[in-house]
């Protein structure tokens, strides 16, 4: 979010190019963007004034990024996020920030030939420019039935309703995700970002309505001259609470703070050596979308349903219904504390991908992730 500087240089002591002005950046919210923008930016900027703001100390359970692990693939319909999953892919394998929590296990992309063909035409659009380091298409075409035999036959008890075609890419993997943001942010602070765990009350504006800051819950402000926004789904009531009066500054219809609900199961010893070739699946169409990654050295088997959901109330200052999380934390974190029915729906994803084929797995814990 942009805004207007907190304060105005002093007309006794302007800035020469011999004396630069470093900039300052409070950055809300410590999750995945914000804890990379932190990183990056103390990279780009090594002599910018950098705050890092987040309601816990890092990382904050409630973050979608505080997680079991995350997907990391680049199947997308949309070419520019095909180009920045790519360059994201190269960064988990080579940069030493991230790369000791990837996890190369490649992806199954089970779809509609439609959807597959818009995908290998993305690869193909990318792999033609001599500018991008991808030397040739990643993915192979492979017929659901076929997948039954391949992967040490974890998928030979799959339901491939309403999937027409697979896509395999030996690329693509899993990240550590609750570690990886933790030294993400480690990173960013070792090279001079300041960290606060204080959450914030509501934004700061001046009478021409630039944003100034942030006052945290405990009355402290905070002013810098930019002002990044890396709340996610709490991004909606944040502004509601902090300009009800500006329609140009409310969320509206640009964006929908929704959850999907995954479970993490423990898989028996016995049962391990079933997931030695084991990719991540997902299965994004039929009547239960779902998606699972296999177990790390944890033993935890995470299967999550795609058909998301969401939370709305009635905001009276704005006069209007908003999308956002459950107020009370053990509905974005780990724990038992869901709904029947979610935990239901997750039990459909693991029988629909995995069948009879593995037994005995115990539900470690639930999560909404918003």
């Amino acid at each position: 979010m942009a805004s207007t500087p907190g304060q105005q240089p002093s007309s006794t002591a302007p800035s020469t190019p011999s004396t630069p002005v470093s900039s300052s950046y409070l950055i809300i919210g410590a999750g995945c963007f914000g804890a990379s923008t932190a990183l990056h930016l103390a990279r780009s900027e090594p002599g910018a004034r950098i705050t890092l703001l987040d309601r816990t100390p890092f990382p904050c359970p409630s973050a979608a990024a505080h997680d079991l692990n995350k997907i990391i693939r680049s199947e997308y319909t949309d070419e520019f996020y095909m180009r920045l999953a790519l360059e994201a892919i190269r960064a988990w394998k080579s940069d030493p920030i991230f790369s000791p929590y990837f996890q190369q296990t490649g992806i199954l992309f089970a779809t509609t030939q439609e959807h597959a063909s818009k995908i290998v035409e993305n690869y193909t659009s990318v792999a033609a420019e001599k500018a991008d380091s991808m030397a040739s298409v990643p993915v192979e075409t492979i017929e659901p039935e076929v997948a039954r035999g391949r992967f040490g036959g974890i998928f030979r008890d799959t339901d491939w309703d309403g999937v027409e075609t697979c896509l395999w890419n030996a690329e693509a993997g899993w990240g550590d995700a609750e570690n990886a943001l933790r030294n993400v942010i480690s990173s960013a602070i070792a090279l001079g970002v300041k960290f606060l765990p204080l959450a914030v009350d509501r934004l700061l504006f001046d009478q021409t309505g630039g944003c100034l800051g942030a006052r945290t819950v405990t009355g402290v402000d905070l002013h810098a001259e930019h002002i990044i926004l890396c709340t996610g789904a709490g991004t909606a009531k944040l502004l509601a609470d902090s300009a009800p009066g500006s329609p140009r500054l409310q969320v509206g219809g640009r964006l929908t703070a929704a959850a999907a609900v995954m479970c993490a199961y423990r898989v028996p010893a016995d049962q391990m050596a079933k997931f030695g070739s084991a990719p991540i699946v997902v299965k994004a169409v039929g009547d239960t979308p779902g998606e699972s990654i296999p177990p790390g050295k944890a033993g935890l088997l995470k299967c999550t349903h795609e058909l998301s959901f969401t939370n709305t109330v009635y905001h009276g200052g704005l006069g209007d219904n908003i999308s956002i999380p459950p107020e009370d934390p053990l509905h974005s974190t780990w724990s038992h504390d869901v709904p029947s029915q979610l935990k239901i729906e997750t039990e459909r994803v693991r029988a629909m991908l995995y069948g009879k084929y593995l037994t005995s797995l115990v539900p470690e814990f639930y999560r909404m992730c918003w």
